[in-house]
């Protein structure tokens, strides 16, 4: 599955999850992933009383530095590749035998929000393989806007400027 939101992959991404996806026959699904600098650790929750706590325990002592500590990767949303039998049977992209198939953060930008929509827009001045990425953009989140939120069109002539 390709995700409309995420526009930055290639043909080569595409290729190098299918071959992820094909290389070992346990495999039952591929996400492609980024690197995240923001590390589990780092995440804080409140309690039924409002303090304030880690959302996330792991055996690395608190406030390690993140150099120290393991890589990390966070699902990007461009691509997903499920065998057929596994995703009717259990309704998930992301079974538990799913393996990563690793992008560049450049090419993970996610749009979600006028604020992605921004970073997109000026990303794809800085890549010059991307053809049409605004005009593809502004649809996706037109889309988004009136699927998930009600938000009018009017409301991102932004994008035009």
């Amino acid at each position: 599955m390709l995700q409309p939101t995420t526009l930055f992959h290639r043909s080569d991404d595409i290729d190098g999850a299918f071959d992820v996806f094909t290389d070992d026959i346990d495999t039952d699904a591929v996400a492609s992933v980024c690197f995240s600098d923001v590390q589990p650790d780092w995440f804080r929750q409140t309690d039924d009383e409002g303090w304030f706590e880690a959302a996330c325990r792991f055996d690395v002592p608190q406030h390690s530095a993140r150099q120290a500590m393991f890589s990390v990767y966070k699902l990007n949303g461009g691509l997903y590749w499920v065998r057929t039998n596994i995703f009717l049977s259990q309704w998930t992209l992301l079974p538990t035998r799913t393996r990563p198939y690793i992008m560049p953060c450049e090419r993970s930008v996610d749009i979600d929000s006028e604020l992605d929509l921004r970073y997109a827009n000026w990303l794809s001045g800085e890549l010059a393989h991307v053809d049409n990425i605004l005009l593809i953009a502004e649809i996706g989140v037109y889309i988004l806007r009136t699927c998930r939120h009600g938000w009018r069109r009017d409301s991102w002539d932004y994008a035009y400027s």
